[in-house]
């Protein structure tokens, strides 16, 4: 029948498939965006059951549905939306990404390679895709997440404690200046024992190396917790890659 109709084997109406194709697709879509993506999925199946050709597009959204719900089929789904529009982006993007969930990218990649499909160069580009993951994947992210740390508020972050220390050091050699000075006037105007004055000079002094020897003590305590925690963000960045299909 033409217009994508058909006969009722057991009353002879006339059963508009493509009616229906349409309404089970919106209805997918519908639960699609509402996050309900059980009904969705049913609604997708029933509307493949008309025997309605569907598009690519429609392969892609009953593939999303499938993959939020967690199911392997989802990559099918992918598979042949990419089977009716070769160059579809989203399509083969969501095929990667479905893989790269499951540790999987490298028999992706061997699957670009090897079949190619019709256009050569656009399979390439996908397997270059892959190749940037795989990259990621073996070379742990250390760099990448020291250079984020040091952008945006982390150089402002910097820019403070160093501005702070400077201002710190200034101070405690403007008061040892000021004190020697103080010592020599009043050795000079008063007559005051310098072995006096020295003894006290002295003990400041002790007292100021011992500030700095606790501040730099709790700073290298500091950076000891970051670098133990930056370690466990990677950790936990390895164990999470490792899960299989």
């Amino acid at each position: 029948m033409e217009n994508g109709a058909d006969k009722c084997p057991l009353c002879g109406t006339d059963i508009d498939k493509g009616r229906l194709y349409r309404e089970f697709s919106a209805k997918g879509d519908s639960f699609l965006s509402m996050g309900d993506y059980g009904r969705a999925v049913l609604s997708y199946k029933s509307a493949l059951d008309t025997s309605y050709p569907p598009d690519a597009a429609f392969y892609i959204k009953y593939g999303n549905a499938l993959d939020k719900k967690k199911d392997r089929l989802a990559a099918g789904m992918y598979l042949k939306a990419i089977s009716l529009d070769f160059h579809n982006d989203r399509a083969h993007d969501l095929l990667i990404a479905f893989y790269d969930g499951h540790n999987r990218l490298a028999e992706l990649k061997e699957w670009y390679e090897r079949s190619g499909g019709p256009d050569k160069s656009f399979a390439d580009k996908q397997a270059k895709k892959i190749d940037s993951i795989l990259d990621f994947r073996a070379n742990p992210p250390a760099i990448a997440v020291g250079a984020v740390k040091a952008q945006g508020p982390g150089i402002i972050k910097a820019a403070v404690k160093g501005f702070k220390r400077y201002i710190i050091l200034n101070i405690v050699l403007s008061i040892v200046s000021l004190m020697l000075l103080a010592g020599v006037a009043m050795a000079y105007f008063f007559k005051v024992n310098l072995i006096v004055f020295a003894a006290i000079c002295a003990v400041f002094l002790f007292a100021s190396a011992g500030a700095v020897a606790l501040l730099r003590r709790r700073r290298a305590s500091s950076l000891k917790k970051e670098a133990e925690g930056l370690e466990k963000i990677l950790d936990e960045f390895r164990a999470g890659g490792k899960t299989t299909l």
